[in-house]
């Protein structure tokens, strides 16, 4: 497959998914006090960037396809990345139904496995140590429980 194609398909895509997100977000309710940064902050950050960056690898590509640059597209780990894949929808749906921290101590070695680390000592050391952040800072610094 051409690079310029699959840069437009996957801009295209991700600018509707930045869109969604923006949707979703600004139905999420403003800061109480002016001195709080209130729950919309990082997710419409975040969805502005998703938009902002798709559309500059959109223009990016354009670009290239009318200067004629041609480069391929080679699909390598196919399979690791539709392990990965699967592994997050699974993920997405068991966190509301078991909780955060329990759906992120099974799955998350699994992740770091399918991203191709095999050394399980860096595996339990990185799924704690994510762990122990998450709840120092979300639930402990800044009062946010997580599911």
């Amino acid at each position: 497959m051409n690079m310029n194609v699959a840069n437009i398909i996957a801009s295209v895509i991700f600018i509707g998914i930045g869109a969604w997100f923006l949707i979703g977000t600004l139905a999420l309710p403003t800061a109480s006090n002016a001195a709080d940064v209130g729950p919309r902050a990082f997710p419409l950050i975040m969805s502005i960037s998703i938009i902002t960056f798709s559309i500059v690898l959109l223009i990016q590509s354009i670009l290239s396809i009318k200067k004629g640059e041609q480069k391929s597209v080679k699909f390598t780990k196919l399979m690791n990345v539709t392990v990965f894949a699967g592994l997050l929808i699974l993920y997405a749906y068991l966190v509301p139904r078991i909780g955060y921290f329990v759906s992120t101590l099974i799955f998350f070695p699994f992740i770091i496995l399918a991203t191709g680390e095999r050394s399980w000592k860096k595996v339990v050391f990185i799924t704690i140590g994510f762990l122990a952040f998450a709840k120092l800072a979300f639930d402990m610094l800044l009062g946010v429980p997580l599911p």
